[in-house]
């Protein structure tokens, strides 16, 4: 993925930070850090709870099984010849067997693996309990690997970046259509006292900090974000809410105050240091992002779930083709990258042009063509 995302400029000239932690869930019975290194991991959590030794094994070994897992294909399937083909799926076979292990098992039953509170607790409230525990198996492999890295900046200047490779190229960008703060760790998980929100009841907070982005706030300050994920109907009374100004502004302001008592409370040092700047909700991501209700990501992979790839063509259609985060699960950022890459390479097959792709001069790696 490092190279596809060189070659549309994404990383040019940008430093990456590479947190230590993917998440760190703090608990009444104690403290769990899921570590990049999978060695600091493994002894962090046999410390914590040495009974949990069997599943704890199971839990790293599966996550290296993925290690040499790769999401990211010369060619979408659909313009494979036959031995292409053969070779992509036999290189699946870890995947595969991950999924077989795993798809069908949510991550409530997964936590159950576990006898220390504090690790089943942080399974079994990642997500969910219906979420495919496969799914986080994959996610955290990425992370192992380095490959969930963060372009320091933030998410607009990637995406100025993107555009202006894309400029250079000859293209033309149209927008507006339709179609670490002290010892805190940069992210970190805690229960807190009840707060009611869209009509259901939030008992822990995920907290980010970015204090490795120091153009994100003024000086002597720290940007903070907390997520409180929602789903259907809660979705649906933010919605519903947005209807009056009044009382929709006042309830994000009722939220956010909740939000940084709890956050003062569980970590004092901050208590009359936190201003709340706004409260973003589904109906905000609509809004600016035209996001469909509000969804950050596209898909929500459960046991029941189908996995799914769209080619991007559209039946009555002539001459375009979709790209973007909706054509297949996941979703997010990779999702839209691989799906873009894959719309230019079916738009070069039909005009007969080779498809070519390449890493900027000041690259870690040569440019090629692909």
């Amino acid at each position: 993925m490092n190279d596809l995302w060189r070659s549309v400029g994404a990383l040019d000239g940008v430093e990456i930070y590479h947190p230590e932690t993917f998440l760190t869930y703090e608990h009444e019975s104690g403290t769990v850090p899921i570590y990049r290194d999978l060695e600091r991991l493994r002894a962090s959590w046999l410390e914590l709870s040495p009974a949990d030794a069997d599943a704890i094994e199971e839990f790293i070994a599966t996550i290296r099984q993925l290690g040499s897992f790769d999401d990211q294909l010369d060619k979408p399937v659909d313009m494979m010849s036959l031995i292409e083909k053969v070779r992509y799926f036999a290189s699946m076979k870890d995947a595969g067997a991950v999924m077989k292990r795993y798809g069908k098992v949510g991550l409530e039953e997964y936590s159950q693996r576990f006898t220390h509170p504090a690790i089943r607790e942080m399974f079994a409230t990642f997500a969910p309990g219906d979420y495919s525990s496969a799914f986080l198996f994959f996610g955290l492999a990425t992370f192992a690997k380095g490959q969930s890295s963060i372009p320091v900046g933030g998410s607009k200047a990637l995406a100025d970046r993107m555009a202006g490779r894309y400029r250079t190229l000859g293209g033309r960008v149209e927008t507006g259509c339709e179609g670490e703060v002290g010892d805190v760790p940069r992210t970190v998980r805690f229960d807190c006292e009840p707060i009611e929100v869209a009509g259901s009841t939030v008992t822990q907070i995920t907290l980010n900090h970015y204090g490795y982005e120091p153009g994100f706030a003024p000086a002597g300050c720290t940007a903070l974000t907390v997520a409180l994920n929602h789903f259907g109907e809660e979705v649906d009374r933010w919605f519903a809410l947005a209807q009056d100004r009044t009382a929709y502004r006042r309830e994000k302001e009722r939220v956010g105050e909740a939000v940084r008592a709890a956050i003062e409370k569980q970590l004092p040092q901050m208590a009359g240091k936190l201003t709340v700047l706004d409260v973003a909700t589904p109906t905000t991501y609509d809004r600016y992002c035209n996001a469909h209700r509000g969804a950050f990501m596209a898909f929500f992979p459960t046991r029941s779930s189908k996995m799914m790839a769209h080619t991007g063509r559209i039946k009555g259609l002539e001459d375009f083709v979709l790209s973007g985060q909706w054509l297949q699960p996941p979703g997010g950022l990779p999702i839209a990258l691989i799906t873009g890459k894959d719309t230019i390479q079916r738009l070069c097959k039909k005009l007969g042009r080779p498809f070519t792709a390449e890493i900027g001069q000041d690259a870690e790696t040569p440019r090629r063509v692909a």
